[in-house]
C-alpha cells in the first residue's frame, strides 16, 4: 500500500497530487469487479489507500453485498417510458421494487436516456434486442446502459432492471402515443398520404382509446380479408366482455360522433381525400 491508514493529510495529498492517473486506474479496476458508482469508488480508495482489495472490502461493508440477495427479489413496479411523434414511437419499462424508487430522479434519468437511445438508434423489428440495448452508451459520461442500470441497483437498494423496449416505425404517417401514468403505453402508426394536425390529434386519441380499450387485434375492415397486421399486445381482456376485442369494430370512446374506430377512419379517410388507416399498434401494461 501507499503510505498507512493513520498516515497525515499532508502524506495523502502528496499520494493523491502525485498519483492521480494510478488512482484512476484503480478505480476503473474496482468498478470492474464492483459496480458501485465512481464517486463511491474513489471514496473507498482514498479510506483505503488505493489499496483495491481492501476497498472493495469497505464498500462490500457499506451494504452492496446485499446486490447478490437482491436478484430474487420480484421487481413488480416501475415505469413505461414513451415517446413519439411524426414518423417514429418508442418504449421502454424498467422495472423497481416500490413506486418509490419509480418516482427517484436518477431512475428517471436513466429510464429516460435509454428511451431517447432506443428512439434515435434502433433500426430492427418492432421488439428491441436487449443485449444490444444493455451495450449502449448513454448519460452525459458515457455509461453503459447495463453500467447505469446496474449502479441504480447499488444506489437504491432495490433491485433494478430493464425489462423490454420497442419502437415502432410510421414511415407514411404518423405514430401516436401515450403513457397512462407510466404504467400503460401504447403506439398506433396511422397510415396515411398526408399527415396535418387532424390527423396527428386522431393518432393520439386512438393511442388513448387503445390504453383504455385493450383491443387485442386491429382487425379487418368490414368486408375486406383478414389483416395482416396484428398487434403485440399480450393476453387482452375485455370488459365484462362487452367491448369487442378488434380495434375497428370498437366503438370510438374520444368521438361522441357514436362510430366505431373503423366508421371514424373512413370519415377521416373521406376528409383527407385518401385512405387513412391503422397499419399497427403496441399496448403495454406495466408488468405484463
Amino acid at each position: 500500500g501507499h503510505g498507512t491508514r493513520g498516515a497525515g493529510v499532508g502524506q495523502f495529498r502528496f499520494y493523491y497530487a502525485l498519483e492521480k492517473s494510478v488512482l484512476l486506474k484503480r478505480v476503473k479496476e474496482l468498478r470492474a469487479v464492483i459496480n458501485a458508482p465512481m464517486v463511491d469508488c474513489k471514496a473507498a480508495l482514498e479510506e483505503c489507500d488505493g489499496d483495491v482489495e481492501e476497498a472493495k472490502r469497505w464498500l462490500y461493508k457499506k451494504g452492496v453485498g446485499a446486490q447478490d440477495k437482491k436478484q430474487d427479489r420480484v421487481a413488480g413496479q416501475g415505469t413505461i417510458f414513451v415517446r413519439g411523434g411524426g414518423h417514429r414511437g418508442a418504449m421502454v419499462e424498467m422495472n423497481c421494487q416500490t413506486d418509490f424508487v419509480a418516482a427517484n430522479a436518477g431512475f428517471v434519468s436513466v429510464g429516460s436516456a435509454v428511451l431517447n437511445k432506443v428512439y434515435s438508434d434502433w433500426t430492427g423489428d418492432v421488439e428491441v434486442n436487449l443485449p444490444w440495448l444493455n451495450d449502449l452508451r448513454i448519460m452525459e459520461d458515457d455509461q453503459l446502459v447495463s453500467e447505469a442500470v446496474g449502479n441504480l441497483n447499488y444506489q437504491t437498494g432495490e433491485k433494478v432492471e430493464l425489462k423490454r423496449a420497442t419502437v415502432l416505425e410510421g414511415k407514411h404517417g404518423v405514430v401516436g402515443f401515450y403513457s397512462h401514468q407510466g404504467r400503460i403505453g401504447t403506439l398506433v402508426h396511422v397510415e396515411c398520404d398526408q399527415v396535418d394536425e387532424s390527423i396527428e390529434k386522431m393518432a393520439r386519441n386512438l393511442a388513448i382509446h387503445i390504453a383504455g380499450f385493450y383491443p387485442s387485434t386491429i382487425g379487418s375492415p368490414s368486408g375486406a380479408e383478414d389483416s395482416a397486421a396484428v398487434a403485440q399486445n399480450g393476453d387482452a381482456e375485455v370488459l365484462g366482455e362487452e367491448v369487442p376485442q378488434t380495434l375497428l369494430s370498437q366503438p370510438f370512446s374520444i368521438s361522441n360522433s357514436g362510430l366505431t374506430v373503423e366508421g371514424f377512419l373512413n370519415k377521416t379517410s373521406k376528409s383527407a381525400g385518401s385512405p387513412v388507416r391503422v397499419k399497427a399498434f403496441v399496448r403495454w401494461e406495466l408488468g405484463g
